[in-house]
Formats: C-alpha cells, sequence, structure tokens
C-alpha cells in the first residue's frame, strides 16, 4: 500500500511538473537576448565608431553622441568623408547640434556653414544614395504571406529585411538603407551633389521614409539618443536654434580607433545569420494575451535591432 501511495505521488508530482511545463510562456525578445551566446555577437571595430564629444553637462557629467558608420556597400563615399573629416579634426571647431525637430531630426555641425569645404572630399551624386545589385533578384510578396522571416511588408519598397544588421530595403535591383529612428544621415542643398557628410543628422521621431534614397544614411546612433530627444526644441524655423538658444557644443569628433584604448566605447550587434537572430525574431511575434486582435505585419522601423555595449569582456 505505502508503495503504491508513492507512486501515486510520483505521477501527481510527474504531471504538475509537465503541466507547469507545458504553461511556461515561450522567452521574450529580451529573454532571448540575453541568452544569446558570446558569437552571435559581433563586436563592432574602432574604426567603425565616430565620437562626437559634447559640453559637458550642468551637473559635470560627459556627454557625447557615437556612431556605429554605415557597412559597405551602402555609402561608401560620404562614410570615407566622415572618416576623413574626423581625422582631420573638421568638427572641432565651431560645430554644435543646432537643430531640434521635435518627431523629426536633430542636426549637427557648422551652424553658419560659411567654412570652405575641406580638401580632399569624394564627389557625391545622385545615383550613390542606392547601391546597384551584382544581378536581379526575383522578390516573393511579404505583404501577401504575412510571415514574418526578415521579410517584411512594406509601403515604400517591395521588400524590407535586416541585412548585416541594417534596416534595408530593397526591389530587386538594387537595396538602400532606411530612414529608421536613430539612423544617421547627411544633410544636403537641394542638389543632390551637395553634402559630403559634415552636416549630419539622426531621426529622433517617427521614421520619414519619404526621405528613402533621397539622402544619404550613414549609420546610426549607438550612444546619446535619448540625450538628442531630451534637448529643448529649436525655436527657429524647420526646429533651427534660434538666436538666445544655447545649442550643444561639439568639442571634438574622433574615430574610437583615434582615442587611447581605455577612452573607446566598445558595442556590438548581434549577427543577422545567427540562430539567435533567428530567434529574437519568432519572440518578436509570439502570441500575446495583450492583443486581442494580434497584428500580422511588423513594421521594420518599429524594432530596435539589439547593440548592446561591451562591459566586461
Amino acid at each position: 500500500m505505502k508503495n503504491a501511495i508513492t507512486l501515486f505521488a510520483a505521477i501527481a508530482l510527474g504531471t504538475a511538473a509537465f503541466a507547469q511545463e507545458a504553461e511556461t510562456p515561450p522567452p521574450s525578445p529580451s529573454e532571448v537576448l540575453g541568452a544569446a551566446p558570446a558569437e552571435a555577437w559581433q563586436v563592432i571595430s574602432p574604426d567603425d565608431l565616430l565620437v562626437f564629444q559634447l559640453s559637458t553637462a550642468p551637473d559635470g557629467s560627459e556627454r557625447r553622441i557615437v556612431i556605429q558608420l554605415m557597412d559597405a556597400p551602402w555609402s561608401q563615399k560620404w562614410v570615407r568623408n566622415m572618416r576623413k573629416l574626423a581625422q582631420g579634426g573638421w568638427w572641432d571647431t565651431n560645430s554644435s547640434v543646432y537643430r531640434i525637430a521635435p518627431g523629426f531630426v536633430a542636426q549637427w555641425g557648422d551652424p553658419d556653414e560659411d567654412r570652405a569645404p575641406m580638401e580632399g572630399l569624394e564627389e557625391v551624386g545622385r545615383d550613390d544614395f542606392t547601391h546597384a545589385l551584382p544581378a536581379p533578384v526575383s522578390l516573393e510578396n511579404p505583404c501577401e504571406d504575412r510571415v514574418l522571416d526578415n521579410a517584411f511588408c512594406d509601403v515604400y519598397a517591395p521588400v524590407a529585411m535586416f541585412k548585416s544588421g541594417w534596416p534595408i530595403a530593397t526591389d530587386g535591383t538594387e537595396d538602400w538603407p532606411l530612414h529608421c529612428p536613430g539612423m544617421v544621415g547627411v544633410a544636403r542643398d537641394v542638389d543632390p551633389a551637395t553634402g559630403h557628410g559634415d552636416t549630419l543628422y539622426t531621426i529622433i521621431g517617427h521614421a520619414p521614409r519619404r526621405l528613402d534614397r533621397n539622402l544619404a544614411v550613414v549609420g546610426r546612433v549607438v550612444e546619446g539618443l535619448d540625450l538628442l530627444r531630451t534637448q529643448p526644441p529649436g525655436t527657429g524655423e524647420m526646429g533651427f536654434y534660434a538666436e538666445g538658444q544655447d545649442p550643444l557644443t561639439i568639442q571634438r569628433a574622433r574615430l574610437a580607433s583615434d582615442l587611447a584604448p581605455e577612452a573607446r566605447p566598445r558595442y556590438k550587434v548581434l549577427k543577422t545569420d545567427s540562430d539567435t537572430f533567428v530567434q529574437w525574431m519568432g519572440a518578436l511575434v509570439q502570441p500575446s494575451p495583450f492583443y486581442a486582435d494580434p497584428p500580422s505585419d511588423f513594421d521594420i522601423c518599429a524594432l530596435t535591432y539589439p547593440v548592446r555595449e561591451v562591459e566586461g569582456e
């Protein structure tokens, strides 16, 4: 009898454990990233991090903006110009964050725009805003299959996706980076051949996708976006700072590789070809009791691609 009771108790405990296991919810996107192995991440090269050191805060704390420069093959003429500008100390003189247009962009560079351009910068033009594919690619329509598998239904392009960790759109003959929040672009005049990389902006509000293929996207802010979003808005036209407003002064801009090793910021990005990326995408679309009517589509610009600061590694 004692053995029967013990057996019954064991079965009951096993059933309860099974039920508890069955009711365990799948991991959330943050849990997937928290459990990611080291090999799922790619440390960003110091050559690809551009650090803007700003004037100190009123409490004496340091402030900076750190940009991860766009990977090849996109926008590389501007990226090379930006490296040259940083190494030549272009932003170390008369440069500031002088435009804050809430819900749109923050812009920085020389507010007077009266300096002669740096010599030796590469010329740019309309054809440089996109990258021609080696050969045409046949595309499936993600707006029909409604399956989120790194082929997003998109209003502005046949297909949007993450490539090498960047939000990219394509029409099958060329591809181009997107104006998602946090992405950095190059300001220009009406002529597409203007804007060599010395005046930059970042998206601090909703994604203005109408700008895709019309301005160069050259990277993303990996540190300092919240700082820009919380600055007082410009009271001048289009959010430019008016007389009497205090812009954020840029003290200097350097590639991280040109800083002392102990002063270099270190960041890593999730590899698009990793198993963790697949799991992260799956976690984004898992059923949630919050949604009475679960969405069938996801806006690629509503997803913040995983970038993490490297700490103690």
